[in-house]
């Protein structure tokens, strides 16, 4: 049995979805048709909705937002990046600053918000932040592991030659130094200096 069916979802509005997803509006109604079944069904997994803010969707995040409350799905939001940096038009959009303070207030309330508080605050205005990549290893189809992260890509090694995640780390980089200071501002691992969810 399946216990979390984990759905990407950036819009509610058919037209948009489509241009989003480069897909019909009659795909995008039947997609957003289902997930609405999804919620409904008897005997159901539980059901998480990930959203990527970008410029063209941000002001729909709210309703995204209220979408998951109504049916009682997990909400999950991050900023669209283009390498490393989030994407023209979205950092000091004011839709932006206002989805995010909604996902905080929807957390604070206690709703289904995956993510903890800190994550959101730090991506609000993209302040910087302490990254710990290992939190959440990157491992590409072929069953190789970035270390330290796939943007910094320093190694790529087959993990699958080790017993576990640990040997691998420990016998592909005996020197590293963790966690990196690259500087840069990804937000895929945030771990503020005062940590709190």
């Amino acid at each position: 049995m399946v216990d979390l069916t984990y759905v990407s979802l950036d819009s509610l509005e058919p037209e948009r979805l489509a241009g989003l997803y480069g897909i019909t509006e009659e795909e995008a109604s039947r997609l957003l048709s289902d997930i609405v079944w999804l919620g409904q069904a008897k005997h159901k997994s539980e059901i998480a909705i990930s959203a990527v803010m970008l410029p063209e969707n941000v002001d729909e995040i709210g309703d995204l937002l209220a979408f998951c409350q109504k049916y009682g799905f997990g909400f999950a939001a991050s900023p669209a990046l283009k390498g490393i940096v989030p994407v023209a038009g979205l950092a000091g959009s004011a839709d932006y600053k206002k989805s995010v303070t909604a996902i905080i207030k929807a957390k604070k309330k206690g709703g289904k918000i995956i993510g903890s508080k800190a994550y959101y605050e730090v991506i609000s205005n993209f302040a910087q932040f302490q990254c710990y990549p290992l939190l959440m290893p990157t491992i590409d189809p072929a069953g190789n592991l970035y270390l330290l992260c796939l943007e910094l890509g320093q190694k790529k090694i087959p993990l699958f030659s080790y017993r576990d995640l640990q040997e691998a780390i420990t016998a592909s980089c005996p020197d590293m130094d963790y966690p990196p200071e690259c500087k840069k501002v990804c937000h895929i691992c945030v771990t503020p200096v005062c940590q709190y969810c």
